[in-house]
């Protein structure tokens, strides 16, 4: 081939790989150009509407069930039991006898004391009646007054022993297992058995101090015992006035009934105290509030695109967050991809169904 027509065709080569290359960056800058027109695609996510919840705030404590009168029954003085007049486990009536003590001894002595009295009345009655004419002294008289008055109160002695022979009960309740037997010789102050009154009971419970000024007396607060199923309630009638220096907490007493013996003293309870109703709180699930330097925000949906709003908590759950200001009923929150909304970026919700029911924030 000769050299011109070589020449030629390479030029022509190398003119139809520029025209090549012009094109196909002219087809890239266009495709590009095409691409970045079309619109950013909607994310998809998932949100709660916002609705209001009625919100309780309860303390729990633990405590226990107490006999709103309990005593030991016990002789005041040394005896040898005639008789046993109650049944173990049974009611009893204030006043009734529960246990007799031997008394003979004692009856004897009070009846020596009647005919002692009888002779010192009549003859207190003689030197008075002379002590009026002149016919004693003063003396004699007051000395024959002194003896009758000193009988006396040897009788009053005796028929106070006489009564502790007869062990009554104090008031209504149920008697408890007996400790003596029928023959034993007492010495003062043995234990016989004890007697619980069950209706009313008390709960005893503590509570931390900071809660103090927000528990108030004829406050109900619930709870529950292992020995009876079901929840049952009581009345705060007290505090102690002082806070315990161990565990900073304060002892409290409520009131409860017990018509049908259903709860026992010295149970276990299991005590709610309610501190704060709020009837149409705003919540919205915990994972949707975004803490910031400046404080809180959420990510609501408006017109289909990402919005971004500072909003104030309140009251926290396990679960979930009061909101105070910043959202109204009727918003759009979004839960999930958090990282990576953008404001104003289009999404996609799928609307999460929430619980209607009362939820309860609880502090242990």
């Amino acid at each position: 081939m000769k050299p011109g027509k070589f020449l030629l065709l390479a030029v022509l080569l190398f003119a139809g790989i520029i025209i090549y290359l012009n094109k196909c960056s002219s087809t890239d800058k266009t495709q590009g150009s095409s691409t970045g027109n079309k619109s950013t695609p909607a994310l998809s996510v998932n949100g709660v509407i916002v609705v209001q919840h009625p919100l309780e705030e309860i303390i729990f404590s633990s405590g226990s069930i107490l006999a709103n009168e309990e005593v030991e029954v016990r002789n005041e003085i040394a005896g040898k039991i005639t008789s046993i007049l109650f049944k173990e486990g049974s009611n009893v009536k204030k006043g009734a006898v529960l246990v007799k003590l031997y008394d003979v001894d004692l009856r004897a002595q009070l009846k020596k004391l009647d005919v002692q009295i009888e002779n010192a009345s009549r003859n207190e009655s003689r030197q008075k009646d002379l002590l009026s004419i002149n016919g004693v002294s003063r003396q004699e008289y007051e000395e024959a007054f002194n003896q009758l008055r000193s009988l006396e109160a040897d009788q009053d002695l005796i028929k106070s022993n006489l009564s502790k022979t007869e062990i009554r009960a104090p008031f209504d309740g149920v008697i408890g297992l007996k400790a003596v037997s029928n023959g034993a010789y007492l010495p003062p102050n043995t234990r016989i058995a004890t007697i619980q009154q069950m209706d009313p009971l008390k709960i005893e419970f503590s509570i931390p101090e900071r809660f103090r000024s927000r528990v108030k007396l004829n406050q109900q607060v619930r709870f529950t015992s292992e020995s009876s199923e079901g929840k049952f309630t009581a009345t705060i009638y007290a505090f102690e006035p002082k806070i315990d220096l161990e565990t900073r907490s304060v002892l409290v007493r409520a009131v409860c009934l017990n018509k049908n013996l259903k709860l026992v003293p010295g149970g276990f309870a299991q005590i709610e105290i309610p501190l704060e109703i709020i009837p149409n709180a705003i919540l919205i699930p915990t994972q949707a509030l975004i803490p910031e330097m400046r404080g809180q925000k959420v990510f609501i949906t408006a017109d289909g695109k990402a919005k971004k709003i500072a909003v104030e908590a309140g009251m926290r759950t396990d679960s979930t967050v009061q909101i105070t200001g910043g959202l109204t009923p009727g918003d759009t929150v979004l839960i999930t991809g958090i990282m990576q909304i953008r404001p104003d970026m289009p999404v996609k919700v799928n609307i999460v169904q929430t619980n209607d029911q009362p939820i309860t924030k609880t502090i242990n």
